[in-house]
């Protein structure tokens, strides 16, 4: 019996630390409104980035405010350098699944009478407006796909840059995020695993002392 209990426990805490095999970006509906979540860093983007195209700051500022998603609480607001930078390490292909694109555009080669080819662009501002030598700016993030009909896919990688706080490009989005540290966090199973484990252990080490 004793022995059984011993490896009960310390199968638990294996368990606990072995590496997820999951990790991923995850697109959920809350009541209608979709969220990509990742399971990394358990951060929470939100989905639609063309929701704030063809804004200013300020103006994506004042609709980042007005988001409300049931069933999570927290604040929203625009992503980080360090959400970012965590964003980056997905291959681009789980980013394009995983959000929703922040521009389509259509195009025709007249002159070879190529067929149409296809882009579409992940692109969005993030961080706060900064300043450098008296003008105002805003990081951003783009990732973009073309379809050649006679060359395949294209994808390019993160492409940053800096943008005016003013600019209203319509294919400008926003990178925006829910406060990790306001949202609850549910006790994982894994952690009642583990716990149950180092329990086992400290009542098996108690009872062979004896």
């Amino acid at each position: 019996m004793k022995r059984i209990l011993l490896l009960l426990a310390v199968t638990s805490v294996v368990i606990y630390n072995l590496p997820s095999a999951s990790a991923s970006l995850i697109v959920q509906n809350y009541d209608g409104i979709n969220v990509t979540y990742d399971d990394i860093t358990d951060t929470y983007w939100y989905w639609d980035l063309s929701r704030f195209s063809g804004m200013t700051y300020n103006v994506q500022l004042d609709e980042i405010a007005t988001i409300g998603v049931n069933g999570l609480t927290g604040t929203w607001g625009f992503a980080s350098q360090s959400d970012i930078n965590s964003l980056v390490n997905y291959d681009i292909i789980d980013i394009a699944i995983a959000f929703n694109t922040s521009s389509v555009t259509y195009a025709t080669d007249f002159q070879t009478a190529e067929p149409v080819w296809y882009s579409m662009v992940w692109k969005g501002r993030f961080g706060p407006t900064q300043y450098q030598s008296g003008i105002s700016f805003n990081d951003s993030l783009e990732f973009s796909l073309t379809a050649y009909s006679t060359a395949g896919w294209h994808w390019t990688g993160p492409s940053y840059f800096d943008i005016g706080p003013d600019n209203v490009n319509e294919i400008i989005g926003a990178w925006v995020v829910l406060d990790p540290q306001a949202s609850p966090v549910p006790l994982p199973p894994s952690l009642l695993l583990m716990a149950s484990g180092l329990i086992g252990l400290v009542g098996f080490t108690r009872k062979f002392r004896r």
